[in-house]
């Protein structure tokens, strides 16, 4: 279990660093719509999404068997009006959000890693299962990201 522990930590800590190097420093990229993502918003979501998935993975720590509530990530990005963000500001709060989700995931004990929480859509989850959700959801993410910017060069 260690050795798995250990490489979703590793894989975690992946994403920050090669959205840094891929959109940091970067003043071409504008935020395009609430219904249509760009970087800016791709970010901004990635963020909101290590935040709302340490919520739970805190939830399942200190509840028993907790419910872990579905959200739309769709009304969040009207509601939190992605699209008027900067990206070096979307960016540096996904760095921060994800540093937070690191810190709280290497102190774990490796019992609390199967701890789990219940969903509507997913049943039972537990922090392993999280994590490597979030591990999805960076390389789904990256990927839009990388195809955004390679239309881009190519316009």
């Amino acid at each position: 279990m260690i050795d798995s522990v250990n490489e979703l930590i590793d894989e975690l800590n992946k994403a920050p660093e090669i959205l840094k190097e891929k959109l940091g420093g970067r003043d071409d990229i504008e935020p395009q719509s609430p219904e249509d993502w760009g970087p800016v918003e791709i970010v901004a979501h990635m963020a909101e999404t290590e935040r709302i998935q340490r919520n739970r993975m805190h939830e399942i720590l200190t509840k028993h068997v907790p419910y872990l509530k579905d959200w739309d990530p769709v009304e969040a990005a009207r509601q939190k009006d992605y699209s008027s963000m900067s990206m070096q500001g979307v960016l540096d709060e996904f760095v921060d959000q994800r540093g937070d989700t690191l810190v709280l995931l290497v102190n774990l004990a490796l019992k609390d890693w199967d701890r789990t929480g219940m969903s509507d859509t997913l049943g039972e989850v537990s922090i392993e299962d999280i994590a490597g959700d979030l591990i999805d959801h960076d390389q789904q993410y990256l990927k839009q990201i990388d195809e955004y910017l390679a239309n881009r060069s190519v316009s």
